[in-house]
């Protein structure tokens, strides 16, 4: 089994992946109860920050901040851009 394998079978836990792939993935939104289990890490601070500063993915429908449970206004955190497909909204 692959690391990315392993990591996505440690982030369904305890479901397996076959369930996974063949049950749910693309039909439906499916919630994984852990209980006490531990969660592993998705990404670490470094992955994130790097997956972040691919600007050109981060447009505003994309990308939304929260902060105590409300959205955070995306002024705050968006600036209009011009490409060559025109303005764009980027984080």
């Amino acid at each position: 089994m692959s690391e990315y394998e392993t990591r996505f079978a440690e982030l369904l836990a305890p479901m397996p992946v076959e369930t996974f792939l063949t049950e749910d993935y693309g039909r439906k939104p499916v919630h994984i109860a852990r209980g006490d289990a531990p969660r592993p890490d998705i990404l670490s601070w470094d992955q994130f920050n790097r997956a972040l500063e691919v600007r050109r993915y981060w447009t505003e429908p994309r990308l939304r901040l929260v902060m105590g449970n409300k959205p955070a206004l995306s002024q705050h955190y968006v600036e209009k851009t011009e490409t060559l497909d025109g303005p764009m909204m980027l984080a």
